[in-house]
């Protein structure tokens, strides 16, 4: 399995404060279930342009340390390197994507 996760927000996902962030889990595109949240799964991390809502840069990395806070999921963000944006993203909407293999 490999997650996808998709943002517009400013400082995602290379320039994350102690590299944390969240997500609510309304927002998870389709919803995944919890025995599906699972630590050091490999993620490629993709930034929207807020104008446009086009991928402007992506990451391969992995992300762990998951922790309900109120009505919030947070995790931590570990990126490898930067890659080319792959053509199949160019069309998501924001969101945490479960794929059942690799797509990269």
């Amino acid at each position: 399995m490999q997650y996808i996760m998709v943002t517009d927000q400013s400082g995602h996902w290379d320039k994350l404060p102690a590299h944390k962030s969240h997500f609510e889990p309304a927002k998870l595109n389709p919803q995944i279930p919890k025995d599906k949240i699972i630590n050091n799964t490999a993620t490629v991390f993709v930034k929207l342009s807020r104008k446009s809502g086009l991928p402007e840069k992506a990451w391969l990395g992995r992300v762990h340390g998951f922790e309900y806070i109120d009505d919030k999921l947070y995790f931590i963000v570990e990126i490898s390197k930067e890659i080319k944006v792959p053509e199949r993203y160019e069309c998501m909407i924001k969101g945490w994507y479960a794929v059942e293999s690799n797509v990269v």
